[in-house]
Protein backbone atom coordinates (compact mmCIF):
# COMPACT_ATOMS: atom_id res chain seq x y z
CA UNK A 1 0.00 0.00 0.00
CA UNK A 2 1.56 3.51 -1.07
CA UNK A 3 1.50 6.16 1.20
CA UNK A 4 -1.53 7.95 -1.17
CA UNK A 5 -3.46 4.90 -0.51
CA UNK A 6 -2.74 4.73 3.24
CA UNK A 7 -3.47 9.09 3.25
CA UNK A 8 -6.93 7.71 1.58
CA UNK A 9 -8.00 5.25 3.34
CA UNK A 10 -7.32 6.91 6.73
CA UNK A 11 -9.48 10.29 5.31
CA UNK A 12 -12.52 7.56 4.69
CA UNK A 13 -11.94 6.41 8.09
CA UNK A 14 -11.89 9.57 9.47
CA UNK A 15 -15.20 10.93 6.81
CA UNK A 16 -17.17 7.43 8.12
CA UNK A 17 -16.35 8.45 12.31
CA UNK A 18 -17.57 11.90 11.71
CA UNK A 19 -20.56 10.74 10.24
CA UNK A 20 -21.51 8.16 13.19
CA UNK A 21 -20.71 10.95 15.49
CA UNK A 22 -22.86 13.20 13.45
CA UNK A 23 -25.57 10.31 13.58
CA UNK A 24 -25.38 9.69 17.41
CA UNK A 25 -25.41 13.17 18.36
CA UNK A 26 -28.79 13.55 16.38
CA UNK A 27 -29.94 11.00 18.21
CA UNK A 28 -29.07 12.35 21.20
CA UNK A 29 -30.99 15.54 20.35
CA UNK A 30 -33.69 13.85 19.67
CA UNK A 31 -34.22 11.78 22.87
CA UNK A 32 -33.49 14.98 24.36
CA UNK A 33 -36.47 16.28 22.38
CA UNK A 34 -38.77 13.50 23.53
CA UNK A 35 -37.81 13.66 27.11
CA UNK A 36 -38.85 17.33 27.33
CA UNK A 37 -41.95 16.33 25.76
CA UNK A 38 -42.47 13.91 28.22
CA UNK A 39 -41.20 15.61 31.57
CA UNK A 40 -43.87 18.53 30.11
CA UNK A 41 -46.85 16.03 29.49
CA UNK A 42 -45.82 14.54 33.23
CA UNK A 43 -45.74 17.90 34.56
CA UNK A 44 -49.35 18.76 33.29
CA UNK A 45 -50.81 15.32 34.60
CA UNK A 46 -49.48 16.64 37.64
CA UNK A 47 -51.02 19.96 38.11
CA UNK A 48 -54.07 18.59 37.18
CA UNK A 49 -53.66 15.86 39.90
CA UNK A 50 -52.37 18.52 42.46
CA UNK A 51 -55.42 20.49 41.47
CA UNK A 52 -58.18 17.90 41.93
CA UNK A 53 -56.34 16.74 45.32
CA UNK A 54 -56.91 20.97 46.39
CA UNK A 55 -60.33 20.29 45.37
CA UNK A 56 -61.10 17.52 47.53
CA UNK A 57 -59.14 19.19 50.53
CA UNK A 58 -61.16 22.55 50.48
CA UNK A 59 -63.42 22.23 53.63
CA UNK A 60 -67.31 22.26 53.22
CA UNK A 61 -68.91 25.62 53.75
Amino acid sequence: MTRCERCDLIERKLANTEERIQLQLRNVELYLELLTRKTRLFGQRLDGLLEKINQVMKPLP
